[in-house]
């Protein structure tokens, strides 16, 4: 008579076990993923500040340089397919991060809506007030993120080793 008592709490038991390492199993998981969403999205972050925005505002200003006067050559929009596809699923640890991350891609997006107005300004007879505030507005991107997120980058390891962040020193 112990016997199947014995028998049925360690059926019971491994129920038990089962269903528990199933949920530490998924929630580990969701973690896992969500920590490799924040690191994809840092990295991509890490790029535009570090290399894409740098880059760009230094070719502007020879393209827009008295001597050569090609600021009529097409402006590239500044891309965020990382962002894009998981802005949904951002869950950093740290909400200050987040809200860096929200007005970061914010300025990004208001970056891209000033590129397209240039053809207004242009009509307008304005390109020297396009010239003047775009390069403004590239220079405030810089100065305001650049070293917004360094603790992030750090606690991901993100920007160790990257040659092009070299050659922007």
């Amino acid at each position: 008579m112990i016997a199947p008592m014995i028998a049925a709490i360690g059926s019971v038991l491994a129920v038990l076990v089962t269903a528990l390492t199933t949920v530490w199993l998924f929630y580990r998981g969701k973690a896992i993923e969500h920590r490799r969403i924040n690191k994809a999205v840092l990295a991509e972050i890490h790029r535009l500040i570090h290399d894409v925005i740098p880059y760009h505002a230094k070719w502007w200003d020879d393209c827009t340089a008295p001597s050569v006067g090609d600021e009529d050559l097409p402006l590239i929009p500044f891309t965020t397919p990382v962002y894009d596809e998981h802005a949904k699923n951002i869950g950093m640890p740290d909400e200050g991060v987040v809200a860096d991350v929200a007005t970061f891609y914010g300025y990004i997006k208001f970056l891209n809506s000033l590129q397209k107005s240039r053809d207004e300004y242009c009509k307008l007879e304005k390109v020297n007030k396009f010239i003047i505030t775009y390069k403004r507005s590239l220079k405030t991107a810089n100065d305001t993120f650049k070293g917004r997120f360094v603790k992030a980058f750090d606690d991901f390891g993100i920007g160790k080793n990257n040659p092009t962040a070299q050659i922007n020193k």
